[in-house]
């Protein structure tokens, strides 16, 4: 219970989180490249990780030991992804694959390990924003933060690589693609028109902010030709 309550208290308090490398900052958004790109803004600056080879694990807890609250660099940039496929890797490493669960605690269980997709889209869908895990919070609301302070945030695409490359590249840095899945799949497949109209809703503002609204009419053109 204390540990909910302190959840629920750091939820309603928004700051900023970013790594800064110089005069860049990077605002981590989960499950949009954001571990590959945390491990290169680490190494440039703790040189000697180089030599390292970490976990997933190890990568997440260096980067949240590292994340500054106040005074980001000059360039801030985050990285955004389309709503329905970030959605489904959640379902996939969370519900799908991991032995250990780790919602078990969150929100007094209002997910359970063995859901379906259509469960899990259900339930989050009943989750206000700012009481949802980082994984499935809007992405918008990760910058927000710096907006409301007047500061401008450079948004790339994981799925427009050459931009992002280009602006990487720029400032001594690459993307390296740590969690990419090794087992092809189609994100599409685990919608149906129902599932894929609720996410919609709730990532409504990232699908318009961010571009995606073609994605979703294609999704919508897919989903109704192979589901008649």
């Amino acid at each position: 219970m204390i540990g909910q309550m302190a959840y629920f208290q750091k939820s309603f308090r928004p700051r900023g989180a970013h790594l800064t490398f110089k005069t860049l900052s990077y605002i981590r958004i989960p499950k949009s490249g954001s571990t590959s790109i945390s491990l290169e803004m680490l190494r440039h600056v703790y040189p000697a990780l180089k030599e390292r080879v970490l976990t997933e694990k190890q990568i997440n807890f260096l980067t949240d030991a590292n994340l500054e609250t106040e005074n980001p660099g000059a360039t801030i940039f985050t990285i955004a992804r389309n709503p329905f496929s970030r959605l489904v890797s959640v379902y996939r490493d969370f519900f799908e694959k991991q032995s250990s669960f780790i919602y078990a605690d969150y929100l007094f269980g209002i997910f359970a390990k063995n859901i379906s997709f259509s469960e899990f889209v259900h339930r989050l869908a009943l989750i206000p924003d700012r009481l949802k895990d980082q994984h499935i919070r809007p992405q918008h609301l990760f910058f927000q933060f710096y907006e409301r302070k007047g500061l401008t945030v450079r948004i790339f695409h994981l799925e427009k690589q050459d931009k992002l490359n280009n602006f990487l590249a720029g400032n001594s840095l690459q993307l390296h693609h740590l969690n990419k899945s090794a087992d092809e799949y189609d994100y599409r497949l685990y919608y149906t028109v129902e599932t894929m109209e609720k996410v919609r809703s709730v990532y409504a503002t990232d699908v318009v902010r961010f571009g995606y609204e073609n994605d979703y009419h294609e999704l919508k053109v897919y989903l109704k030709t192979v589901q008649k």
